[in-house]
């Protein structure tokens, strides 16, 4: 199933609301897009998002720049321009769901 908006984070910075939560039997993911930014709140949304200790894919459209690795914390990077590839989506999805299966 795929809910919006449908879970809470506490963090050190306040609250943080995952995009998506999509669920399949036992694993459950968050996804954040992340789509538009100013330098200030992309320094705030990488604080906050590295907090979070639960399953969370970060989608980041890269038409507005380029980020490095561990952006986000620990967290695994879906790197998009304009739109997000279903087919790319799904496979990283997928090799989230089996790493927290373990």
């Amino acid at each position: 199933s795929v809910r919006r908006e449908a879970a809470a984070f506490r963090t050190r910075s306040g609250l943080v609301f995952p995009d998506f939560t999509l669920t399949d039997g036992e694993a459950t993911i968050h996804v954040e897009v992340v789509a538009f930014w100013t330098d200030e709140y992309l320094a705030r949304k990488r604080r906050a998002l590295a907090e979070v200790t639960a399953p969370l894919l970060v989608c980041v459209d890269t038409k507005l720049g380029r980020l490095e690795a561990g952006a986000f914390g620990d967290k695994p990077i879906l790197a998009f321009c304009k739109t997000i590839d279903a087919n790319e989506l799904v496979a990283k999805l997928d090799v989230m769901a089996r790493q927290f299966a373990q």
